[in-house]
């Protein structure tokens, strides 16, 4: 019973370490956006103003994918970010998969 408790403890532990805090969170969010603007072009401030020119559409898109798919942020989290509803970036990750099938 003793190691089992210590068992589960030190996996708890492993666990919180892989986690990633707030702050980290918001870092990798802004430093995804700041660095896809910067080799499409556009302005981060064009993102979360609600634009819905394709091109800005597109690389909400790519961001949506890269922070969700890849760094695990929440949908919620992105959609503050990119300025749309978590629903919108919902439908963004089930088109990319679409155009990947």
């Amino acid at each position: 019973s003793g190691k089992f408790v210590e068992k589960m403890i030190e996996e708890a532990e492993e666990r919180q370490k892989s986690q990633f805090t707030v702050l980290e969170h918001m870092k990798i969010v802004s430093d995804v956006i700041r660095s896809t603007c910067l080799k499409e072009g556009t302005n981060p401030s064009e993102l979360k103003g609600g634009s819905r020119r394709r091109h800005i559409s597109q690389i909400r898109q790519q961001i949506a994918h890269v922070l969700v798919e890849e760094h695990g942020i929440a949908m919620a989290t992105v959609a503050r970010e990119v300025g749309v509803t978590t629903a919108a970036i919902s439908r963004m990750l089930k088109a990319n998969l679409a155009k990947i099938d």
